[in-house]
């Protein structure tokens, strides 16, 4: 469906713009002289005509006055002649008029109006003669054959000039032809060259473009391998030491296992010293009871001799209890000083593992700092970015409005919008429903697009205003006869800003009208805005605008077009529509503007605007240069877009950086303060030993005090005794026997407490001997899981280089009920590359879980999910290229007795959405788990850490050598 609209220069139009224009204006005014100046010399014949026939009439009714008709034939004769001359003299204003109908067009007029008024003059002269030679009929007949025959001569001279004007305007139309021909050869030839030279150009950036890419694909490439040299290096470094580390624990297991047996053997001894002691204190037992004995058979002979023996005895007694306090007092004092030397040993080690613990509290915060820092640069230059693209999609506007108010009267879209808001006919164009669909209409047509759509367009309509004739005139089959010639040639226009924003505004205005009115299709801005002024500081002369809407060239579709359809009815004067062909090639018009525009029941509008110049100092363009002015904006453009996103890019990988190394330090920071706490427990437990060793110390020290006092006293009462009798001197050799016997039981009673001490130290020490053999394990063990480590970090690291992170685009911090069947986990990975999947560390069997379509996802089957223990668990899929983990809950059905509680809940996880986007189904369980026992309860941790270590350096190892296959 396709319609056209014209509007030439008329009424309020006209009169805003009639005090700036040179030439008078009216509807048709240009074209009614043109058409008056055309038809000149066919009236002027035939007045001359008429003017014989009439003298014939008269001449037979005057045959009585032929001298006098004579005279009036003559005068005839003469005003025959000014005719012909008249008829000349318009042939050489029209011949003047084609070679440069925009300068002498009024002349033109105004020398055809001469012609006329001469010619009625001469009509009127020879009406006069003609009345004055009534009378004279006879001479008025003779002069009439003479007329007739110089008639003949003047009819068969102005044949001959006619044909010879016909045959000069066929040549004349010849060489314009031949013009035009090597005008669109000379145009075809320079348009050809120029997209040479764009092809030219376009190959040459691409093909730099190419070497840029591949040197930054080889260097990528080199590097990768180096990265992938180096990670493989560490890795056999870091295996070698996990080895080593093993070895050495291994060692310190044996070096335990010995120590233990020494423990053992200790033992053992003491329990055979505890023995011995036991025997030999029922000995000292015995031999005191022996003692007793004698001396209750000393009674009667010496009292004083037996209590010297009991003194004695005592005295004895006493100086034993004084050596085992004293020997008790040096091992208090020997494990006191242990202990100080045990605490001050754990207080070092706190206060480094403090160190280190504030050294990472200060690493975490530096990095926290850096890591806002780097975001927020990220943030600034994301924001400059999306200001920089917001300008762009406003890139054509925003040009139009710099150059109108650089070069022009600094229109702008806005003011033409608020104009269409004071139209009463059009304010309801910019009320809150219609408003928007007004600019998306505007933003439309000020596509880059649409600007060079636009910018084509006003180079057509130059082509035609300058060479007409290079589109052949084809009258349809019926149509009358041409009257008239074609206009044109004239000069090109150039490009208006300030006229293509009026034709974007307007073309919108029509656009939404005609979608809203049956006959809505009309000049509706141009009429009730431009008209009257009401756009001011334009300073140009308004001259016209055209629309059309529907699909095809609207210059030279087969129907309703500009100029092939209008020149039909301006050459034939059939009565059809003409404006829209005068309006373009009208030799006034010097300034034009364009817009194309989508239309609902067109599909779409095309609007030309055009203006004289008038009087102003305003800098306008050629559409090529028009053109190239955009252009170079648009380029400049995408070079600061370019530009701001590498910045974006840069600080991106700033951030990641950033965050990396926040995560690193704050894993150290976690270890750091571990080990702080260890050691601080450890401080604390050699206080409480150092208390009790002194608390001992201080026990063993009194009883030495006591035993002490207790062996003075018994040696100061047998120096105080005078044992004098000699009657008991049997009994008391007797007595000295059982004291000699007696003492030497306790002689051996002390020397196997002295053993029994001795088997306690050397329990002790042997028992120090395996805790130290303990502690050396530990450390080995400790270093042969930081080895381990080291080697699963050397591995994350190959893998990190050659690896990518995928999400889940489904079941993120998924809860899973044991007895609701299966769990569906899906990621954003592309198809084809899956490998394996992982539940916290351990592999699943292909029994455990189906594949998703693709192979991007899986489904963990009913019986796996019912496997797993309460609580988190972790699920790890991996791929030929990367990998997605996320997190997970598994937890029991709930009982009938909280089902109610828990109603919400049931309801959500019934079919439901789960959280995180993810979707439990209620599949029924598979017949086998493929998991159980090869899977670690929750809070196993020491099994769960040391199999995820193995099998993330496993995964590592699998990666490198899929990464080197690829390479």
């Amino acid at each position: 469906m396709t319609t056209a609209s014209a509007l030439l220069v008329s009424g309020p139009l006209a009169q805003a713009h009639a005090a700036m224009a040179d030439e008078p204006v009216g509807d048709r005014g240009d074209e009614a002289n043109a058409e008056k100046d055309a038809t000149s010399h066919d009236g002027s014949k035939e007045g001359s005509e008429q003017a014989l026939k009439d003298a014939q009439d008269q001449a037979a009714r005057a045959a009585a006055a032929q001298a006098d008709a004579q005279a009036g034939v003559d005068r005839a004769r003469q005003d025959a002649d000014a005719a012909d001359q008249g008829v000349a003299q318009a042939k050489d204003v029209a011949a003047a008029r084609e070679r440069d109908l925009s300068d002498a067009a009024r002349a033109v007029a105004d020398q055809a109006r001469d012609d006329l008024a001469q010619a009625e003059a001469a009509q009127k002269d020879a009406d006069q003669g003609i009345a004055d030679a009534e009378g004279h009929l006879r001479e008025a007949e003779r002069a009439q054959e003479a007329a007739r025959e110089q008639q003949d001569r003047a009819q068969e001279a102005f044949d001959e000039e006619s044909r010879r004007h016909a045959a000069e305007a066929a040549e004349l139309e010849r060489i314009r032809a031949d013009l035009a021909e090597a005008t669109e050869r000379l145009d075809a030839a320079k348009t050809e060259e120029t997209q040479a030279q764009r092809a030219v150009a376009d190959a040459q950036r691409e093909k730099d473009a190419a070497d840029e890419a591949v040197a930054e694909a080889e260097g990528a490439q080199s590097a990768a391998a180096a990265a992938a040299q180096e990670a493989s290096s560490q890795l056999e470094a870091a295996k070698d030491a996990a080895d080593r580390a093993r070895a050495a624990k291994d060692q310190a297991d044996g070096q335990v296992r010995t120590a233990q047996a020494g423990v053992d053997e200790a033992d053992a001894a003491q329990d055979a010293a505890r023995q011995d002691a036991a025997d030999k204190a029922i000995a000292v037992a015995r031999a005191e009871e022996a003692a007793r004995q004698a001396q209750d058979d000393l009674v009667a002979a010496r009292e004083a001799a037996q209590v010297l023996d009991a003194l004695k005895s005592d005295a004895a007694a006493k100086a034993d209890q004084l050596a085992a306090a004293e020997e008790g007092v040096r091992e208090a004092e020997r494990r006191a000083s242990d202990a100080a030397a045990a605490l001050q040993t754990a207080a070092a080690e706190r206060d480094g593992a403090r160190t280190q613990a504030d050294d990472a509290d200060q690493a975490v915060t530096e990095g926290e700092v850096a890591l806002a820092q780097a975001r927020s640069s990220a943030q600034q230059r994301q924001r400059e970015l999306d200001e920089l693209q917001r300008q762009r999609a406003d890139a054509v506007r925003a040009f139009l409005e710099k150059h109108s108010r650089e070069n022009e009267s600094g229109l702008t879209i806005d003011a033409l919008v608020e104009k269409i808001g004071q139209s009463d006919a059009l304010r309801h164009l910019v009320n809150a429903e219609n408003k928007p669909k007004l600019m998306k209409l505007i933003s439309d047509s000020l596509t880059p697009e649409r600007l060079r759509q636009s910018l084509d367009y006003i180079k057509e309509a130059n082509r035609i205003r300058q060479n007409p004739y290079a589109y052949p005139l084809e009258l349809p089959p019926g149509s009358p006869p041409a009257t008239r010639e074609q206009v044109g040639p004239s000069d090109p226009c150039n490009v208006s800003a300030d006229l293509m924003m009026l034709a974007v505004v307007s073309n919108a205005v029509t656009s939404l009208q005609a979608d809203a009115l049956p006959d809505g299709f009309d000049h509706w801005f141009f009429e009730n805005v431009v008209a009257g002024g009401g756009v001011p500081n334009l300073r140009l002369r308004i001259r016209g605008e055209n629309l059309a809407a529907g699909s095809g060239d609207p210059f030279l579709r087969p129907e309703n077009s500009w100029f092939t359809s209008e020149r039909i009815n301006f050459v034939t004067e059939n009565g059809g529509p003409t404006g829209h062909y005068t309006s373009l090639t009208a030799y006034y018009a010097t300034l034009t503007g364009f817009a194309v525009a989508d239309n609902e029941k067109y599909g779409v509008t095309h609007s030309q605007t055009f203006a004289m110049q008038g009087n102003n100092s305003f800098h306008y363009l050629d559409p090529d240069a028009f053109q190239s002015a955009y252009s170079e904006e648009e380029r400049s453009s995408n070079e600061r877009i370019e530009a701001k996103q590498r910045e974006v890019d840069e600080a991106s990988a700033a951030v990641a950086a950033a965050q990396a190394e926040l995560t690193r330090v704050r894993e150290t920071q976690t270890r750091t303060h571990a080990a702080l706490e260890a050691a601080g427990e450890r401080v604390s437990r050699q206080e409480q030993a150092q208390r009790e060793a002194e608390a001992a110390l201080e026990r063993s020290r009194e009883t030495q005090r006591h035993a002490s006092s207790s062996k003075q006293a018994a040696d100061e009462a047998v120096a105080a005794f005078d044992a004098s009798t000699a009657d008991v001197e049997t009994a008391t050799r007797m007595a000295d026997a059982a004291a000699a016997q007696l003492s030497e039981v306790r002689t051996q009673s002390a020397e196997a407490e002295a053993a029994q001490r001795r088997a306690e130290d050397a329990q002790a020490r042997a028992r120090a001997a395996r805790a130290a053999a303990a502690d050396a394990a530990t450390i080995a063990e400790t270093a042969a899981h930081q080895a381990q480590e080291a080697a699963s970090s050397a591995a994350q690291a190959d893998y990190d280089s050659l690896h990518r992170d995928y999400s889940f685009t489904d079941a993120a911090s998924m809860t899973l009920t044991r007895g609701e069947g299966a769990a569906a986990f899906g990621t954003d990975a592309p198809s084809g590359r899956f490998e394996g999947a992982f539940v916290d560390g351990v592999p699943l069997d292909a029994e455990a879980f189906d594949l998703l379509a693709g192979g991007s996802g899986i489904a963990l089957r009913g019986d796996c999910v019912d496997a797993l223990a309460n609580g988190s668990h972790t699920l790890r899929i991996v791929f030929d290229d990367g990998e997605a983990s996320t997190a997970f809950t598994v937890r029991d059905a709930p009982t009938p007795e909280s089902s109610l509680a828990t109603d919400s809940e049931t309801t959500n996880r019934q079919g439901g959405d789960a959280p995180g986007g993810g979707r439990a189904s209620a599949a029924k369980p598979a017949t086998s788990a493929g998991v159980g026992s090869s899977l670690p309860a929750t809070g196993d941790a020491e099994a769960v850490g040391l199999l995820a270590a193995l099998t993330a350096a496993a995964g590592s190892v699998v990666a490198l050598a899929r990464g080197r296959r690829r390479e």
